[in-house]
């Protein structure tokens, strides 16, 4: 009887184990390039503000009651490119991984350092290129709610300019009114007048900032006399 042949058992490392120890070297790697990739943004970043001083540029413009301010870029930060091309790219030889961040995240990551507190908005102006799919960042446009808003003008009878800017966003007529003394004792009602538009005294007053709304008592005649 012949025997079969039992073939010797060679050791030899896990193919499995080594893919998997590769493939971690690889993600380590990548990693490793996108932690780069993304610090060089940040500094990139860091420059552009230093360079454009785009608060300097708010801060004088806010000092003389404005609310929008554009800021054109200088020649050297004007690039034209693909926005879908890299703005930043590294590359690995030994793993052959490269890592990049497009010009379009980079514009992503400049609004979001602007514009990411509340009550600032605003857009990063591209101009494209005549017949090109390439585009040029030109300015900054930075636009800002009022956090001071502009004071309403009461018309009354008695002070035909009388500017209050210490109105609650929340407020009606009626609250302003009550809040500052201004309704009549004996319970007259008042009529509420922006232009020719009549308000109730239920109206919230924030529409109105920066605008001149008269104030009468109801049926009041030029000349006759008014108690408050």
């Amino acid at each position: 009887m012949i025997s079969e042949i039992v073939f010797p058992k060679i050791w030899s490392p896990s193919l499995v184990e080594i893919i998997k120890q590769e493939q971690k070297k690889r993600e380590d790697c990548r990693n490793e390039l996108l932690k780069k990739a993304e610090s060089l943004l940040k500094k990139r970043l860091t420059r552009m503000m230093k360079a454009h001083r785009f608060d300097l540029a708010v801060k004088r413009t806010a000092k003389i009651g404005k609310n929008a301010v554009e800021v054109p870029l200088k020649k050297s930060y004007q690039h034209t490119s693909d926005l879908s091309s890299p703005y930043i790219e590294l590359r690995n030889k030994k793993y052959q991984i490269a890592v990049s961040i497009s010009h379009n995240q980079f514009i992503e990551a400049l609004e979001l350092s602007l514009f990411e507190e509340e009550h600032i908005a605003g857009k990063i102006s591209l101009v494209k290129q005549e017949n090109s799919f390439e585009s040029v960042i030109s300015s900054v446009y930075i636009q800002w709610e009022d956090l001071q808003p502009e004071p309403i003008t009461l018309d009354f009878i008695w002070d035909s300019a009388l500017e209050l800017s210490d109105v609650d966003a929340s407020e009606t007529f009626t609250d302003l009114f009550k809040r500052k003394g201004f309704l009549p004792r004996d319970g007259t009602r008042l009529v509420i007048k922006c232009g020719r538009q009549t308000i109730r005294s239920n109206h919230k007053v924030k529409p109105f900032f920066g605008r001149t709304v008269t104030v009468r008592p109801q049926n009041y005649r030029e000349n006759e006399e008014f108690v408050l």
